[in-house]
């Protein structure tokens, strides 16, 4: 495959220089998680990234250089797609809830999937690795702690260790979303959100106070009034 450059006047804009920044890390990932990290050439990588190898030496001077930037990327990425899971107004628990299953929909994501095995895979292997991916875990489930705590605070969960209570819930995430991948019909993406629904009930029947949110009494109250 030939590697196609182009050749500038000047040094490259603010928006070149983002835009092959993300065509390079976009390669390492493709690369890395087809091939894993000792097997995947900066040739391969450049390849997949339509740049000179020059072009990621630069501003990689190692491979690690280029997964920590992968990985940070992927962090910064992650951390965007939650902080628009939760509305505005929502009562603390419905908030938890509008989290966990964002949580879920970017778990559920073949590339997403695809790159989690990716770094487990390497972690069996490099216990540094491995220490890469725990830090990355638990970066990824600090918007999950933080509602949490903000629901024990409002009564709707129970006392205890918000980051115990956070991996009850993100074990019945993983249980399911990894096996079935996020579709993207209608018809499937209901059978997602079914099977979330039901872990959702299950994580709030073990944990939670046995109090409904506001949004839920109003409901109720609404009903009731509707029926008389």
């Amino acid at each position: 495959m030939a590697i196609k450059t182009r050749r500038g006047a000047g040094r490259p804009t603010k928006e070149s220089a983002a835009e092959i920044a993300d065509r390079v890390l976009d390669g390492a990932k493709r690369a890395f998680c087809r091939r894993g990290i000792s097997r995947a050439l900066m040739d391969e990588i450049a390849a997949e990234a339509g740049v000179t190898k020059h072009t990621i030496y630069r501003r990689y001077p190692r491979k690690s250089a280029l997964l920590d930037a992968v990985v940070e990327r992927e962090l910064v990425r992650f951390t965007q797609w939650m902080d628009l899971s939760a509305q505005e107004g929502s009562d603390p628990l419905h908030s938890l809830e509008q989290t966990a299953e964002r949580f879920a929909d970017y778990g559920a994501r073949p590339e997403n999937v695809t790159f989690t095995f990716f770094l487990l895979a390497e972690g069996a292997f490099s216990s540094q690795m491995f220490e890469k991916f725990l830090c990355w875990e638990k970066l990824a489930v600090r918007p999950l702690v933080a509602k949490i705590s903000a629901a024990q605070e409002a009564g709707y969960i129970i006392p205890g260790d918000p980051k115990e209570i956070c991996e009850i819930l993100t074990g019945l995430i993983d249980g399911f979303s990894r096996g079935l991948r996020r579709p993207t019909s209608l018809d499937g993406y209901a059978l997602w959100r079914a099977h979330f629904e039901a872990r959702w009930a299950t994580f709030v029947r073990a944990v939670g106070t046995g109090w409904q949110p506001v949004r839920k009494l109003e409901s109720d109250v609404a009903a009731l009034g509707a029926a008389a």
